[in-house]
């Protein structure tokens, strides 16, 4: 379980989805191990093969509400994914395997970084 300390001139916001409280301070860091994820499935339709199940949570958010982090993670499966907005994934554990539409495949492990552009179709 998380434990979160307001410091003087902290504001409280919201509790996300993974159980922890949002805050509006200037710096706003968190332990992944205590990121509580809640299920995430993929949309059926997108699976190539296997039986990929996906979990994710949010942990913090831009002031605007413009920028949002999340920790994401999946079992072994093939599918394919559509990106509404500009993403960015950072492998912290495991690797995978992804190609862009007209783009090579290409593994990514640990501390391995990609840009999904916003109506980009890829398979992960």
């Amino acid at each position: 379980m998380a434990t979160l300390v307001l410091l003087p001139g902290e504001k409280y916001r919201e509790f996300n989805q993974g159980g922890l409280a949002l805050t509006l301070s200037a710096i706003e860091a968190v332990s992944l191990d205590h990121v509580l994820l809640d299920d995430d499935p993929i949309n059926r339709d997108w699976i190539i093969f296997g039986t990929p199940v996906a979990r994710s949570a949010q942990w913090s958010a831009s002031k605007d509400g413009t920028t949002t982090t999340h920790v994401w993670d999946c079992t072994k499966g093939r599918f394919r994914w559509y990106f509404h907005a500009d993403e960015i994934v950072h492998i912290i554990e495991g690797s995978v395997t992804v190609q862009g539409d007209g783009i090579a495949k290409r593994t990514l492990g640990v501390g391995d970084a990609a840009l999904f552009r916003a109506g980009s179709w890829s398979e992960w």
